[in-house]
């Protein structure tokens, strides 16, 4: 059993790579996609994913487990509580955005879309100290995140990355879209 969910897992693994190198060209060839009909709604597609993605961060990931106060603290709510990775995988998923809008080996982000403009220049460098200060911020948190909510000391360093995160937000909302031509609509978090 555990070989043939294995062997699963892998080819499952090897589809998403395989579609993933495919989406580029066909992006630029504004062809149909998957993620959109053509060109212009993938990228709209695709950017309100990343803007879902890091909603999710900052409201469920981080938000939740934090509460309001100390008093409203929900520290069995963070993710993967048991397994002590809540934070780890705070920073995979903001390593991952951040790859999605920067780009990473090479490949273009969403950044490759921002006007070769002064204005250009400073939302690119306004996004990658968002995404530097929120690493730097969760990296800050004595782990497990789900005892430092909790801990008063500890609790302020929570308190930070939740504001560096809710920065990254910001700059993902606000900053970026005007500049790349992304239309923003409803996402799966905004309900009914």
């Amino acid at each position: 059993v555990l070989s043939a969910v294995a062997r699963n897992v892998a080819a499952l693994g090897a589809e998403v790579r395989d579609g993933w190198a495919a989406l580029g060209p066909q992006l630029v060839a504004g062809a149909a996609t998957p993620v959109g009909g053509n060109a212009t709604e993938a990228v709209d597609n695709l950017y309100a994913s990343l803007v879902t993605a890091v909603q999710i961060v900052v409201d469920q990931k981080l938000l939740i487990p934090l509460g309001e106060s100390i008093a409203d603290a929900k520290p069995a709510l963070a993710e993967s509580a048991r397994a002590g990775r809540s934070l780890k995988n705070i920073e995979i998923n903001l390593t991952a955005m951040r790859a999605m809008v920067l780009g990473e080996d090479g490949g273009p982000g969403f950044a490759a879309l921002l006007p070769g403009t002064a204005e250009g220049a400073a939302a690119r460098k306004a996004v990658a100290k968002a995404f530097d200060d929120a690493s730097a911020a969760i990296k800050a948190v004595p782990a497990p995140l789900d005892k430092a909510v909790a801990a008063p000391r500890q609790r302020k360093t929570v308190e930070a990355a939740f504001r560096a995160a809710k920065g990254v937000q910001t700059v993902l909302v606000q900053t970026l879209p005007p500049l790349i031509g992304v239309s923003l609509g409803f996402n799966e978090l905004d309900g009914d």
